[in-house]
């Protein structure tokens, strides 16, 4: 599967974790306004910026041909990130 994978395949996965965020954001909306992370901002928000900045390391992975181990952590790492926010 990793050695078919695409920049558009990523922006097709990139579309769907979105996708999964703005569902997991609206189940928490009434936990959101209340909940302040330690650095000062919303929690989630914090979560949703991680995953976003993975997102884009993971599109410069397959721009930059990086091995399959490594595409296959950052999925990961986002996997996970995703899994607190819903969790």
């Amino acid at each position: 599967m990793l050695a078919r994978m695409s920049l558009d395949a990523v922006d097709a996965y990139a579309r769907t974790v979105k996708d999964i965020l703005t569902a997991a954001l609206g189940e928490h909306q009434t936990e959101i306004g209340g909940y302040f992370s330690p650095s000062g901002g919303f929690r989630y928000m914090v979560r949703i910026k991680s995953v976003t900045t993975e997102l884009e390391n993971l599109r410069q992975a397959l721009i930059r041909r990086s091995p399959a181990n490594m595409v296959m952590q950052r999925m990961d790492l986002i996997r996970g990130l995703l899994c607190d926010i819903l969790l």
